[in-house]
């Protein structure tokens, strides 16, 4: 009498901004099907064979987190409209907040730098905040909902580390999807990583 295999269940979790500046480093040009992404990670993933995971793994969600000011609205509506068409997957997108204080220079009493020196436009932007501890909570959360088995992490930011270490510990594989020359600490302290430039190709915008 055969058997149902047992499943690997993957949930992919995306620090959109990271991701998507990174891949225009490695490809200018290139146009991302957000709509390819699930299968194709999880795909690449399955082929890769590795020693811990089931021979079938399952889609188990997406979490995309980003963030936008206030002169891309355009991007927050399209997170909430076409990316949410998308199965499974859930965004967040959070505003930017305006900086109170310009960058300071590198000398001994760090004066700030309100405006240009060279065209006198002012240096008060607009920084992400909340992005990774949003991802963490929801990484966190669905552990503790034991909705995944294998946490697939796009990003190449370090800061998600004491994250993973805590979910590994409790018994969840956190594999780092990132880039080639980057990530290298977040990579290390994954059970696994695999390199995007390998496999980018298959969610391709048009293929």
């Amino acid at each position: 009498m055969s058997t149902e295999p047992v499943k690997s269940r993957v949930a992919l979790f995306i620090d959109f901004w990271n991701f998507t500046l990174n891949m225009k480093k490695l490809d200018e040009s290139f146009l991302i099907d957000w709509f390819k992404i699930p299968s194709a990670f999880i795909q690449y993933l399955q082929g890769r064979r590795l020693d811990g995971l089931s021979d079938a793994l399952e889609y188990a969600g997406c979490e995309v987190v980003g963030s936008y000011s206030p002169h891309e609205v355009s991007l927050w509506n399209w997170s909430r409209t076409t990316l949410q068409k998308i199965n499974g997957l859930t965004s967040t997108f959070l505003p930017r907040q305006k900086m109170e204080q310009g960058p300071v220079c590198t000398g001994a009493e760090h004066h700030e730098v309100p405006s240009c020196p060279q065209c006198g436009k002012p240096m008060l932007g607009y920084k992400e905040k909340g992005v990774d501890s949003t991802l963490v909570t929801l990484m966190l959360k669905k552990a503790w909902l034991n909705n995944y088995d294998v946490a697939l992490l796009i990003s190449s930011d370090r800061d998600f580390i004491p994250a993973i270490s805590f979910l590994q510990d409790h018994n969840k594989k956190c594999v780092q999807a990132g880039f080639r020359g980057s990530g290298y600490e977040l990579a290390q302290s994954c059970w696994a990583s695999i390199d995007i430039g390998d496999f980018y190709a298959d969610f391709k915008r048009g293929n």
